[in-house]
């Protein structure tokens, strides 16, 4: 073997680098593997759950055989329905069940001995797959098992299995389309920060550690400071508002507000007087008194509505729009250089005093650039950086002026996309808008993607952005992505037809080196918090189950324990009894309407524990929450049917049972109403 050239100093401090860093590698993968190892013992626990009471059902259903058992004879002890087809596959599909569960069990069993996330992985797909076939076939032998028991009846027989049958149609949705029985289900995603009653909405904080009552006296809103002292235990008192520090601290707020927002404009009215003290009695009593005095402006041809917008005086909107055409607020702008009451609204950064006016107003002004800065009031929003803003506006425009909207260019020849992505806030409804231009060039000939290297350092929300735009390029046609890839990355033709980007080469290559790592720690922030909610919501979800599996146990069951037994001579030996009954069809009925809502519940909850998708993992436990809830409720209702069917000689002991029954209806009203009242409470504390 020739000898190596390189020197041995230089060797040996090399390889104990190697060694280093094979050591860290190996951590590294240790670590990795571990997750890994957790995340999928997390998703077995979840299973395994669904697992065991198919194989207790199916167990148990081997020896609690439909139709009894014959009473006398040379048959004594033997099955009376035996040679009955449909007996026959209630058998095959019981064992086939079993089988299928019990596999699945064992496969759990030995995957939890294995410490390599590769063999787990393998055994857990192979359980996963028989668990969903087990689910079917206990389905199949619940079907075969009642009508073989009440064949006779044939309507009653069909009806259960035509409830039973929706729960094929279940696996056959979830299994073409993902995710669509969830959305089937009006459901909202419940990913909101939980706080401790409704008292802790005073002391939350936003990012520059200030709370309510501090924003409300910065931004100068008395009425906002005046609900906060009444409201905030901190502050309240028997005492009424005019009195004492409460009194005192308004009366500051209002007159550092009004000395804040003075505009010094001159010729002011009655009306515009009693806006700036935000009068709302004086204002209506001017309106009263004086028809004329709404259209009256300043000196700087000011309405009182553009005083309205200024102040953020909400109430008094709708009662002081009637004074202006809105194409004198046009005719003004033009030629007076006067903003609209939309665009001062929009300015000055007040999202439901901009909607509001928007209401009111027509759409024309909407697109309505201002004279001097040709930004409509879009610009203005992204300006103010006000995300909600944003997209009110957008949503409020109609379709046939949202183009203009979206791709208007100010004085500097930026859209609101190139002023969006420049100041690095993130709106996906404005970045991903079906009729935005993203190839316009503003006054130095940059496009909007161009923007994001504006400025050296990563602003605020830039690498969102940065990822929402590559996304984007992905998404599209792949010529266009070429397109695109030439675009950002520079042409070697020089006659292309594809305009080049005029940022420094040196420039991009920089922030884009910044974009890299910046990406790589949101990612892993994200990963972060997308295990953090999978966690919360699985532990949520393994609660569940447990009432998930006892109902489906005890409505399998009581499928095959038939309330009055069966005839045990004549021609309908072996037959149920009191199949004629109205009250036995409503229990067969509730049953089988138990049963497809609970396993179908199951079907979800273990179909849920195969994602690592916080927000596919959400949908599929609200609809399976919601099927949970009625599964419960139908199977009240299959044991009043079922205690009825039997105690209907003895009326006062039926109706006993019936109203002691009740009571659990009015329990599931109270309960709802009061999770209903809890989800508003937590989206009020979200808007704050």
């Amino acid at each position: 073997m020739p000898e190596s050239l390189v020197p041995p100093s230089k060797r040996t401090t090399k390889d104990k680098e190697f060694m280093k860093a094979k050591k860290l590698l190996i951590k590294e993968k240790l670590i990795q593997m571990k997750d890994e190892l957790d995340r999928y013992r997390q998703r077995t626990n979840t299973q395994i759950i669904v697992t065991v009471p198919i194989t207790t059902v199916a167990f148990t259903a081997g020896f609690t055989m439909p139709g009894g058992l014959h009473q006398d004879g040379e048959l004594k002890g033997m099955v009376i329905l035996l040679k009955k087809k449909a007996f026959i596959a209630f058998m095959v599909c019981d064992a086939l069940a079993l089988l299928l569960s019990t596999s699945s069990l064992f496969l759990y069993f030995i995957a939890s001995m294995y410490e390599d996330p590769h063999s787990v992985s393998k055994l857990n797909d192979a359980s996963t797959v028989l668990n969903i076939v087990s689910v079917i076939a206990m389905m199949l032998t619940f079907m075969a098992g009642t009508y073989v028991v009440v064949s006779h009846s044939r309507a009653l027989a069909f009806t259960v299995i035509a409830i039973s049958c929706f729960f094929f149609l279940l696996v056959v949705i979830e299994g073409r389309w993902g995710y669509l029985t969830s959305y089937l289900i009006a459901a909202r995603r419940k990913n909101k920060e939980i706080y401790s009653g409704f008292d802790a909405i005073f002391d939350i904080t936003d990012q520059n550690y200030d709370d309510v009552l501090s924003l409300s006296v910065r931004k100068h809103n008395p009425d906002a400071v005046t609900t906060i002292l009444a409201e905030d235990p901190a502050y309240k008192s028997a005492e009424k508002l005019e009195t004492g520090l409460t009194y005192k601290i308004n009366q500051i707020i209002i007159k550092s507000y009004e000395a804040s927002k003075n505009i010094g404009h001159a010729d002011q009215t009655a009306l515009h007087t009693a806006i700036i003290k935000r009068d709302e009695e004086s204002v209506f009593r001017l309106l009263r008194q004086d028809d004329e005095i709404v259209s009256k402006a300043d000196s700087e041809y000011w309405t009182p509505l553009h005083y309205a917008a200024y102040y953020d005086f909400y109430s008094i909107l709708e009662a002081t729009h009637i004074g202006y055409k809105p194409q004198e607020y046009l005719s003004a702008n033009q030629i007076w250089w006067v903003p609209t009451p939309l665009h001062v609204a929009a300015k000055e950064g007040y999202t439901c005093t901009l909607i509001k006016l928007m209401e009111l107003l027509p759409a024309d002004l909407y697109v309505a650039a201002d004279s001097i800065t040709h930004q409509n009031i879009l610009h203005l929003a992204v300006l103010s950086s006000k995300k909600e803003m944003i997209v009110h506006v957008i949503k409020k425009c109609p379709e046939e002026h949202i183009d203009k909207m979206l791709n208007q260019q100010d004085v500097n020849g930026d859209t609101p996309l190139h002023l969006l992505i420049r100041d690095g806030c993130f709106v996906p409804e404005l970045i991903k808008h079906k009729e935005i231009d993203r190839m316009v060039k503003n006054g130095q000939y940059w496009t909007s993607f161009d923007m994001l290297y504006f400025k050296d350092q990563i602003i605020a929300d830039q690498v969102k952005i940065k990822k929402a735009l590559d996304d984007f390029q992905a998404d599209q046609h792949p010529k266009i992505i070429w397109q695109y890839f030439r675009f950002w990355r520079g042409s070697m033709e020089k006659k292309s037809k594809m305009l080049e980007s005029l940022v420094p080469p040196s420039k991009r290559t920089t922030k884009d080196n910044e974009f890299k790592k910046a990406k790589k720690l949101l990612m892993k922030e994200n990963l972060i918090q997308m295990k953090d909610e999978l966690d919360r919501y699985r532990q949520r979800t393994n609660t569940q189950i447990i009432v998930t599996a006892l109902i489906t146990t005890v409505t399998f069951t009581v499928g095959f324990t038939m309330p009055g037994g069966y005839n045990q001579d004549g021609d309908l030996k072996g037959m149920v009894i009191l199949s004629e009954k109205k009250s036995f069809i409503a229990f067969m009925v509730s049953d089988a309407l138990a049963l497809l809502l609970s396993t179908s519940s199951l079907f979800l909850y273990f179909i849920a524990s195969m994602y690592e998708d916080p927000r596919s993992v959400s949908k599929l436990n609200d609809a399976s929450t919601v099927l949970n809830i009625v599964s419960v409720i139908a199977m009240m209702l299959t044991f009043i049917t079922g205690t009825y069917v039997v105690l209907s000689h003895s009326r006062a002991l039926a109706y006993t049972v019936i109203v002691i029954s009740c009571f659990f209806f009015l329990l599931v009203v109270i309960g709802l109403l009061i999770k209903w009242r809890y989800d508003r409470k937590q989206e009020m504390m979200h808007e704050v």
